[in-house]
């Protein structure tokens, strides 16, 4: 007979996290965090792709929980976590993963202005770790990561360094297979030439 263990472990991962979800949603976000925490060390002994992805969604869902609260350096730490496991896991697991440093990323950003640098080096890991996807989906999202990246550097007035991803970007979407990709890739150069634009560059 199969093991209905992991199974049984799956389907109760995913109970919680809805459950969780729903705290979440509520405010009760330490609550949420518990539910999290149990989901993690229920299936902390488990392998397989269906366990993974439920692993990286709590890790996830966690970080931003954290964020919530107002601690960003543990939900940082989360993220590094979730990174350092899934990053070179099946496609679906990866697309978390870059979903989540985007997430990261716009949350730094729109709530942590002062840890812009962090959310720069995540940009960077993003590139670093993803720049060579061929997956639609993968690249799209690097696309929003880069359009976060573009809006720190301005907010930091590092205007040179703009300049350089806005050059970076065009040369990486401008022979995309996906057409839509390629519009929108130009639209967001556009935006970034009249963002740096006050540098005088020739662009």
């Amino acid at each position: 007979m199969p093991d209905l263990v992991p199974n049984l472990r799956l389907v109760s991962a995913r109970i919680k996290l809805k459950r969780a979800s729903d705290l979440d949603g509520e405010g009760r976000v330490g609550e949420a965090l518990a539910l999290y925490d149990e989901i993690l060390t229920e299936l902390a002994a488990d392998v397989g792709s269906a366990v993974r992805k439920r692993v990286a969604e709590a890790l996830f869902f966690k970080s931003q929980a954290l964020f919530d609260l107002g601690e960003p350096g543990e939900a940082l730490a989360v993220v590094d976590e979730l990174i350092h496991r899934f990053s070179t896991a099946e496609l679906p697991v990866r697309r978390r993963v870059l979903h989540a440093l985007w997430v990261t990323c716009w949350t730094l950003r729109r709530e942590y202005p002062d840890h812009a640098e962090t959310a720069l080096a995540l940009c960077n890991e993003g590139v670093r770790r993803f720049g060579h996807e061929t997956d639609p989906c993968l690249r799209e999202r690097l696309l929003g990561l880069f359009v976060d990246q573009s809006l720190i550097l301005e907010h930091l007035g590092r205007l040179e360094e703009g300049i350089d991803l806005r050059h970076k970007v065009a040369a990486r979407y401008e022979a995309d297979p996906d057409p839509n990709l390629r519009e929108r890739a130009q639209r967001v150069v556009d935006a970034m030439d009249r963002r740096f634009s006050t540098k005088g560059e020739s662009f």
